[in-house]
């Protein structure tokens, strides 16, 4: 996740603090994994500081070491991903990604005892994690037509692939002694991953489409072509791919679901003014807008072209 702008002072500074307490703890490890670099700006390091306005009681002190776990359990999270995809991806090595994933564990562990309810979500979000990768396997492998990734099930997906994100809502509700906000803000946080997701996919379908990997738009493309009942792995023509997303409506589709995603996840957030996580919203609002009205003027382009 990523905000458009440079980080509001208050974050900045606690992300200077967290990239410290980071490299520490990297510099503990063996030396062939001490390359690791968490250097720089990121939404990432401070997740958990974008809610804190909802959790009065909680201090940016306390919260930092739930950020940092959250971090490093962030990128063995998508080192997991990418080893999935034959990716290099953040050039983490899978010896790397179990160094971090068992730093992040441990240090979760010394903030939240074993019998508390941080440990029921945890198991949860995992769980659907999990169960995500493995359904989304079954369409990359080619055992399950692309016709069967229907809305619901895209969209199923998109949430248990993201749904870890959820983890620093649990962590602070546990911290705080209060989950009366937790169902609210667990929503804000799932439409914005699938606003967010679905521009990733409109923006990466050529690559989705040479990996195999499955999204809504291209399932929807998909079936609108006459091959639609074959496999991924067995359809060859991406120009004809793009052509059928781009002149038939399934981007239109997909960028009106981001839409009303985002402002869904605005609507439940509005009333605590105070939260860093709204600028995130705000920016992919912003976004997202923006391709709904460029997007029309290119596609007349295009065609204009196509047919000179």
């Amino acid at each position: 996740m990523t905000i458009s702008r440079p980080l509001p002072i208050p974050l900045s500074k606690e992300n200077e603090k967290i990239v410290a307490a980071l490299h520490e703890l990297r510099d503990r490890w063996p030396r062939t994994i001490r390359d690791l670099d968490f250097s720089g700006e990121s939404a990432l390091n401070v997740f958990p500081h974008l809610f804190i306005g909802a959790f009065r009681a909680l201090t940016e002190t306390k919260v930092r070491p739930l950020a940092v776990a959250g971090r490093l359990l962030a990128d063995a999270i998508f080192t997991f991903d990418e080893s999935l995809d034959g990716d290099a991806g953040r050039g983490y090595s899978l010896i790397q990604m179990q160094a971090i994933q068992a730093e992040a564990i441990r240090l979760m562990a010394g903030l939240f005892p074993a019998g508390s309810r941080f440990w029921d979500y945890f198991h949860r979000y995992f769980g659907e994690f999990l169960d995500a990768h493995q359904q989304e396997q079954e369409f990359i492998n080619g055992n399950l037509p692309v016709n069967e990734l229907t809305d619901s099930l895209a969209i199923e997906l998109i949430l248990g692939k993201h749904g870890m994100a959820r983890l620093a809502l649990a962590g602070l509700s546990e911290l705080a002694g209060e989950f009366d906000q937790i169902t609210q803000l667990e929503e804000s946080v799932d439409r914005y991953s699938i606003a967010r997701q679905m521009i990733d996919d409109l923006r990466d379908w050529r690559a989705d489409f040479s990996s195999r990997t499955p999204s809504l738009v291209l399932a929807r493309a998909l079936r609108g072509m006459s091959e639609s009942n074959v496999p991924l792995s067995h359809l060859q023509d991406a120009d004809e791919v793009g052509r059928v997303i781009y002149y038939c409506g399934h981007a239109e589709y997909v960028l009106e679901i981001a839409k009303e995603s985002i402002a869904h996840s605005a609507e439940l957030t509005k009333h605590i003014p105070e939260l860093f996580w709204n600028d995130l919203i705000h920016d992919l609002r912003l976004h997202i807008e923006s391709l709904l009205v460029d997007f029309p003027q290119i596609e007349n382009r295009n065609r204009a072209r196509a047919s000179s």
